[in-house]
């Protein structure tokens, strides 16, 4: 699990054992998290984590997770999910809430509607860049 709080960036393992991340302008916005479940790959020294690859699973209430840049699609957003490596559009009721954060990163729950269509259930912005 991820917590942003006084340090940085750290992992928290099951045992309540904290690693603190390093992270690149790849990884930047894991440190907009904060409570989530997330897979990290990386090199390991004794207390840090230098974070090569990342992943997040589901979101804060456990439903499927959708992770990436929302990109204009015409009249609808699309992501290329960081999970999946699949890209994916929002419905139209999706769309039309999270239009304004076209261009950022993103992390939101939702499920599939149609064919590599998702309707979002809860979202929020983890980068501005």
């Amino acid at each position: 699990m991820i917590r942003t709080a006084g340090v940085g960036t750290t992992l928290v393992g099951p045992t309540g054992r904290a690693t603190r991340l390093v992270l690149d302008a790849e990884a930047a916005p894991l440190a907009a998290l904060d409570g989530e479940l997330v897979d990290l790959t990386g090199s390991k020294t004794v207390s840090v984590l230098r974070v090569t690859d990342w992943a997040v699973p589901e979101g804060p209430h456990g439903m499927t997770a959708w992770v990436g840049r929302l990109e204009a699609q015409g009249s609808q957003l699309g992501i290329a999910d960081r999970n999946s490596d699949a890209y994916y559009l929002l419905d139209s009721a999706s769309t039309r809430l999270m239009w304004e954060a076209r261009g950022r990163v993103a992390l939101f729950e939702g499920y599939v509607v149609g064919p590599n269509e998702v309707h979002m259930t809860w979202w929020r912005v983890i980068s501005e860049e």
